[in-house]
């Protein structure tokens, strides 16, 4: 399958989109606020039979997204029987409704959960039941369960299994690459399944897991030399990997058990196995495969072909700001990036005239690229500062002038040059000028005396017959 290479813009949107996806202080205080009044109450009316409490779910895996998530509160109880779970369970919503109001909160249940909704701010909350189970006890239910093939008991143990499963994911996402791609391949599912499409929509612990493979399997091609990305790996590279895998006709991931324990679910097309319970395949209880792969299979072209307006609509609706602080700084060490690659070196001053003209902030030029670890400075002058600034890992350049505006006439923008740079990139072929010119003014780029511009740019070359082509292949 050919790469997708993105464009700046594109790029510049989907940090932008990750940044806006974490839920904000405010709402981890107000859950972990509405967390602590629950247990609260609950210790309060059921004394000692309650041993202790404790947060799942994606707020515990640090995967809920900013738009909406629910605070999954597990109930440990030191010895149950989960035949009276019902019971328990109602007894759990009876004791909430009294203290909590039911003027304040929405109730409601499933076979599993007892449902909070707070009317005031919309947080939302599953209240489980779960008993502490020894590995002994567990390990001898899996082989009871496999061999009479009734798996009752392990499923309503699930919520008893919270803590390993969040030990166990985190210890999958240390890297936040990976989880940060959670949290996009989750937007992205929220997004595109919709309308009946939504009955059917995948399970977060579905995405989730998911995502891990897709991590898992990116990394292995990369060491392996079967697939060269720029590193490190980024979420987005994640994110793509996993649309790929979306749009396989059969996946398997075993989550560390052994290819025996797959042999249980040989008939099955997709094998997710649970990592904490290695008789639950997650991917049995999804019916909309099909629907899956053609969303992603559509997003995939998207990306290829119109990858600034694949962003636009993930980011619809979300608290983008442009200002944001990180992105500013990932933006600046971009460009210093690219400055420095024509250029070999430049000195302080004229970075941050280059920086300026492209109406860039900076009020730390040193101190950011110095704890970047991506560039190298030659010898201190007078005034104590770098004489020069170049690329780490590359030969000391010799020093000599440098102009910030290469060859004659108007130079284009860094936006101008990415943008026509990703056109080129995405025909597959030198591109007219005229062509050029209206698409540039379709993203609102703005350049004076176009062809004069594409003449005094290093990167372009332009034909006798009108059309433009790259010198050197960009690095996207």
């Amino acid at each position: 399958m050919a790469e997708i290479s993105l464009s700046k813009p594109a790029l510049t949107v989907f940090r932008a989109i990750v940044a806006s996806l974490c839920p904000s202080k405010q709402q981890k205080k107000q859950a972990k606020s509405r967390y602590n009044r629950v247990v609260q109450i609950l210790h309060q009316n059921f004394g000692k039979s309650i041993s202790s409490t404790a947060i799942a779910g994606s707020v515990a895996k640090a995967t809920a997204l900013s738009t909406g998530f629910d605070v999954d509160t597990v109930v440990f109880y030191p010895d149950f029987n989960f035949r009276n779970l019902k019971l328990e369970l109602d007894r759990i919503e009876a004791c909430l409704k009294q203290n909590l109001g039911q003027d304040k909160v929405e109730f409601g249940h499933t076979p599993y959960a007892v449902q909070l909704r707070w009317l005031e701010d919309g947080t939302e909350m599953d209240v489980l039941i779960g008993r502490r189970v020894p590995d002994e006890q567990l390990v001898a239910m899996m082989d009871a369960a496999a061999q009479t093939g009734d798996t009752t008991e392990l499923d309503v143990h699930s919520a008893s299994l919270c803590r390993e499963q969040v030990r166990w994911m985190k210890q999958q996402m240390s890297d936040p690459a990976c989880r940060l791609a959670v949290l996009l391949a989750k937007l992205w599912r929220n997004r595109r399944f919709s309308g009946d499409s939504k009955k059917n929509k995948p399970a977060s612990y579905l995405i989730e897991l998911l995502v891990i493979h897709a991590y898992t399997r990116l990394k292995d091609r990369v060491a392996h030399g079967l697939k060269v990305i720029d590193l490190p790996v980024t979420e987005i590279d994640v994110f793509v990997e996993f649309l790929r895998l979306a749009t396989e006709q059969r996946c398997q991931y075993l989550a560390g058990h052994s290819d025996r324990d797959a042999l249980r679910f040989a008939g099955d097309e997709h094998v997710i196995l649970d990592p904490v319970n290695r008789l639950n395949n997650v991917a049995d209880r999804f019916r909309g495969w099909a629907v899956l792969r053609d969303l992603a299979a559509a997003s995939i072209a998207e990306l290829r072909s119109k990858p600034a307006d694949f962003a636009a609509r993930l980011a619809d609706g979300l608290p983008i700001t442009t200002q944001d602080t990180s992105l500013a700084k990932d933006d600046v060490l971009w460009r210093v990036g690219r400055l420095l690659r024509e250029k070999g070196s430049m000195t302080l001053t004229d970075l941050g005239a280059a920086l300026a003209a492209a109406k860039l902030k900076c009020p730390h030029l040193l101190r950011t690229l110095r704890a970047s670890g991506q560039f190298q400075f030659g010898p201190n002058d007078a005034a104590g500062q770098p004489s020069f600034v170049y690329l780490a890992g590359k030969p000391v350049p010799p020093r000599s002038a440098v102009k910030l505006t290469p060859g004659r006439g108007k130079a284009l923008s860094p936006d101008a040059v990415v943008f026509v740079s990703s056109l080129i990139s995405l025909v597959g072929a030198p591109v007219h000028i005229s062509l050029i010119g209206g698409m540039l003014r379709a993203a609102k780029i703005k350049v004076n005396k176009l062809q004069r511009a594409l003449d005094a740019c290093d990167e372009f070359v332009r034909h006798p017959n009108g059309t433009v082509d790259r010198k050197v292949t960009a690095n996207l």
